[in-house]
């Protein structure tokens, strides 16, 4: 991304998926629960918390640069991102992993009120 270009997450994917050297197994790896593709679900979650955390932005539908902090994070040296390095640094995305952690235990606790035993199993199996 710090080469200032819009992308699309296909674009991002496909250039990641290069850069990394990944081969047409790992490619072609899909979702039990979905069918899509490992990568591209990974990689779209990884635009979701790059956004949050204001390392990119996106000007119009389906593409995203990168933003300013983005490019002083990657001019800084770190080669490796993680959800806990988000977290500590960026508070926006500390917000966004507390707001979703919230709903996702509503959303749980909804579940196992209006779910079958089978039905909860089903669904931690999945996840």
């Amino acid at each position: 991304m710090s080469d200032g270009k819009m992308r699309t997450v296909k674009e991002a994917a496909s250039d990641l998926a290069a850069k990394m050297n990944l081969s047409a197994a790992d490619l072609d790896e899909t979702l039990e629960s979905s069918g899509k593709s490992r990568h591209l679900d990974r990689c779209g979650w990884a635009k979701t918390y790059l956004v949050q955390a204001g390392l990119i932005y996106a000007p119009k539908k389906a593409h995203f640069l990168i933003s300013p902090e983005g490019i002083k994070l990657a001019n800084s040296g770190v080669t490796f991102l993680s959800n806990k390095f988000l977290t500590e640094n960026y508070p926006s995305f500390a917000a966004f992993v507390k707001k979703k952690g919230k709903e996702d235990n509503h959303k749980e606790q909804q579940n196992e009120e209006t779910s079958t035993p089978l039905e909860r199993m089903e669904s931690a199996y999945n996840e």
